[in-house]
């Protein structure tokens, strides 16, 4: 329950801190019309000092078009990553897919980062050292499991499909850390040494398409 909370309050923030932004951006305009008004001008010159001073912070910082530049930069990068968790948090089934959702978003957030043109490709390698670290923490055996029963992960047109990032798609049981949190699963469900080798050769005969 412990891990479930700490999932739950981490990207309740990530997400909201990412809406603020977007929001921002949407009224971008709105703010730089708001801030050359009368209106404006008369309600920040009726201010205390400390008022005023933060008003006219702002005001620089609406005008300012590298702070809308790094802006939409953060959005760029982290939009990946807010839609794996909004994807998590829709209706239906999610255990199969939030891997190789995961995948993709790590491949997405590359392909943005290490561009030329931005600022931060330098900082992808800690970027996604600090994700691999927090889903490691966050990954369960099932998630593997789930993903490694999925039939659709297995059909040769996904599998040639390009991935983002450049990487190249592996089926579940190409990859050797899918198939540890599978052993490990099927570890935890069987109930001793003969249910688990029947279930490790059904998962075979699943996997071979039998």
């Amino acid at each position: 329950n412990s891990k479930l909370d700490l999932l739950k309050v981490s990207k309740t923030r990530f997400a909201s801190h990412y809406i603020l932004l977007k929001r921002l951006m949407d009224v971008r305009e709105a703010l730089t019309t708001t801030i050359v008004t009368s209106k404006w001008k008369e309600l920040v010159k009726a201010c205390d000092v400390q008022t005023r001073a933060a008003a006219n912070a702002i005001a620089q910082n609406i005008i300012d078009e590298t702070f809308w530049d790094e802006i939409k930069i953060i959005l760029d990068i982290t939009k990946p990553l807010y839609m794996v968790i909004k994807f998590s948090d829709g209706e239906g089934p999610k255990s199969g897919d939030i891997y190789e959702r995961m995948d993709n978003m790590l491949g997405e957030m590359q392909e943005v980062m290490t561009r030329e043109d931005n600022p931060h490709k330098d900082d992808w390698s800690k970027v996604n050292e600090i994700i691999l670290y927090r889903w490691g923490k966050m990954n369960w055996h099932f998630h593997c499991l789930a993903f490694a029963l999925s039939p659709k992960y297995y059909d040769q047109a996904y599998l040639a499909s390009p991935a983002p990032g450049g990487g190249q798609r592996k089926a579940p049981n190409d990859d050797s850390e899918v198939m540890e949190g599978v052993i490990e699963a099927l570890n935890r469900i069987a109930e001793d040494k003969k249910e688990y080798a029947l279930l490790r050769e059904e998962l075979n005969t699943f996997i071979m398409k039998k």
